[in-house]
């Protein structure tokens, strides 16, 4: 049978089929699931409160780290996680504010710009892994990292950096 002449009816011959139904109802939204266990499962998704005060980047990360503490892994894990929302929102201190950790001001001779530029190089490379497989296992950053930093060093280094 041509594509062209398909009926509604001969999409499911031996299930019936209420074409008539919202396909929105069944529709899982991707707010109500979670790729890669239920640590953020809970009253509000962090992405939803982080979007919804149009919260930056690096705010965010600490957000979802804080969210997450205690809530996957064993205490060693509910550390880093603290550790990472810290480093999150020292970052925002840093490139947003141009202060360090203590509210001391940043002079040039302060930054490591090669650091600086390797770190957005990865977050922005761990965005597009993370949005390229959504609805698969994901793994976490530090996971990703370690199983592909060779390649991402190659390819840094292809850019014009290092």
């Amino acid at each position: 049978m041509s594509i062209d002449k398909i009926r509604p009816e001969d999409y499911w011959k031996d299930e019936p089929c209420d074409f008539g139904k919202n396909l929105a109802d069944e529709k899982e939204l991707a707010t109500e699931r979670q790729v890669g266990g239920n640590h953020y499962k809970g009253r509000a998704q962090p992405i939803e409160y982080i979007i919804k005060n149009d919260i930056s980047w690096c705010l965010g990360n600490s957000i979802k780290y804080i969210t997450r503490s205690g809530k996957k892994g064993k205490r060693k894990d509910h550390i880093k996680d603290l550790q990472k929302a810290i480093h999150y929102i020292e970052l925002e201190l840093q490139h947003t504010y141009n202060v360090d950790p203590n509210g001391k001001p940043l002079t040039v001779k302060d930054f490591d710009c090669e650091k600086i530029d390797w770190e957005i190089f990865l977050d922005k490379q761990y965005l597009f892994y993370y949005q390229q497989n959504v609805g698969e296992i994901i793994l976490d950053y530090d996971e990703w990292l370690q199983e592909n930093e060779a390649d991402l060093k190659e390819r840094y280094k292809d850019e014009g950096n290092f």
